[in-house]
Order: structure tokens, then C-alpha cells, then sequence
């Protein structure tokens, strides 16, 4: 099959390093200071390039204008209607990848000491953790603080 993509970019992070990084700000933190747990910018097109190198399951990727990507999802409403699917391609998924996406963790890496994996790294985990055999949410440990922190 071939895969979509359309210019543009998302800020990602790993739910992991978000939950450390809560814990880092009420360990380290201020009161009454904000600390943003971003990760890295990432195109749409490198996202989907990393999980063909992850899973060495390359697939083409067709690159489309905003505009057709804009005319095409003005008819998924109609088609997920249709379809029973859950459209993939809408105008709120587009206004995402196109809106601001540059975001800065600085102040948390220098106050709290926060440092987000790559994207590649949480690709590769997720990856791994669908490919387990009997994979239960039920089955996921309790996470403790400690477990968190990563040096």
C-alpha cells in the first residue's frame, strides 16, 4: 500500500518522558513557574520514514499539496459516515501538522533536568511493544517514580 504524507510538522514526545518530567518539576521545580515537556519537531514524511526503519517495512510515500489534501478531506466526514472508518485525513489533523510545531523544552532541560528520548528510540519501543505476543493493556505494570527517571 502506499502511504500519504503532506508538508508539515508535529512536536513529539514520549508519554514516558512527559510522566518524568512531572516528577522532575514537583522534585526540582518552582512554584507558581510553568515548564513545557516537549520533545523534538519531526516532518510527517520523517515519521513515517522512521517506522519503515524501525519495522524494515518501507512503504512509497506520496507526497500531496495542502491544497489537495484540504479538497480530500472536506469528503471524509461523508466517507467515515459511509464507511463506519475513522477518517485519517481531516481539516483538524491538517491545521495541526501546518500550525506552530516549534516548541522549546529548553527551560525545563536547565531547571529540572528533563531530557526527551528520540523519536526513533520511542518508535522502536512502541514497535516492540505491539509485537508481543498476548499483549494485554490489563498485563502493563504499575509505573513507579523511580522506574521513570532515566540518568
Amino acid at each position: 500500500p502506499l502511504l500519504f504524507s503532506v508538508p508539515g510538522a508535529y512536536d513529539f514526545v514520549d508519554v514516558r518522558d512527559v510522566a518524568r518530567g512531572e516528577i522532575q518539576a514537583c522534585e526540582a521545580g518552582r512554584s507558581g513557574e510553568s515548564y513545557i515537556l516537549s520533545g523534538e519537531r519531526v516532518e510527517v514524511s520523517s515519521i513515517l520514514e522512521a517506522v519503515g526503519d524501525v519495522t524494515g517495512a518501507h512503504k512509497p510515500i506520496l507526497r500531496i499539496p495542502h491544497s489537495v489534501a484540504r479538497f480530500a478531506a472536506a469528503f471524509t466526514p461523508a466517507l467515515s459516515r459511509l464507511t463506519g472508518r475513522k477518517p485519517r485525513l481531516t481539516a483538524y489533523a491538517l491545521s495541526t501538522v501546518t500550525g506552530n510545531s516549534v516548541i522549546s523544552h529548553a527551560k525545563a532541560t536547565r531547571v529540572l533536568g528533563y531530557r526527551p528520548r528520540s523519536l526513533r528510540e520511542t518508535i522502536g519501543d512502541t514497535v516492540r511493544w505491539l509485537m508481543e505476543p498476548n499483549r494485554t493493556l490489563a498485563a502493563q505494570p504499575v509505573v513507579s517514580p523511580e522506574s521513570l527517571r532515566r540518568k
